[in-house]
């Protein structure tokens, strides 16, 4: 986790690195995926619902910081002064957190590339709300 992306861009530990993001974007989107064909298409009391709701929610935000921190991975030096990985991971969780939140981000200088990550994360995540009051007021 200490690993400065500056010095050590694309040497194996990084490249390795950014594979494994990958596989877990991929991981994230499956369960996102069963979880919400879950909900949707299965008869389940409300507690189950709200529950799984609860957890796609958080798991939508989770997915975003994994595409958030291999945008930043990938093209190193994006964010000045954020350099190594654990700074990257901690970055991109809160930006992640703070879009869906609608706080403003604690970082002056948030590239136009992760902007337009988050934007397309909080309208996802408004329609995800939308969606689940409607299912939820159709019971």
């Amino acid at each position: 986790m200490g690993l400065d992306i500056s010095k050590d861009a694309y040497k194996l530990s990084h490249i390795l690195l950014l594979w494994a993001i990958a596989i877990s974007i991929f991981i994230f989107f499956s369960i996102l995926f069963i979880t919400i064909r879950d909900i949707f298409t299965e008869k389940h009391d409300l507690t189950y619902a709200l529950l799984g709701a609860a957890n796609i929610f958080l798991s939508i935000i989770v997915t975003f910081a994994f595409i958030i921190s291999l945008v930043l991975l990938a093209y190193p030096g994006l964010m000045p002064g954020i350099s190594t990985v654990n700074d990257i991971n901690n970055a991109s969780f809160v930006i992640s957190s703070y879009s869906v939140a609608g706080i403003d981000f604690p970082y002056n200088n948030i590239p136009q590339i992760v902007k337009n990550i988050t934007t397309f994360e909080s309208i996802i995540m408004h329609l995800y709300a939308v969606m689940i009051v409607g299912r939820l007021l159709t019971r």
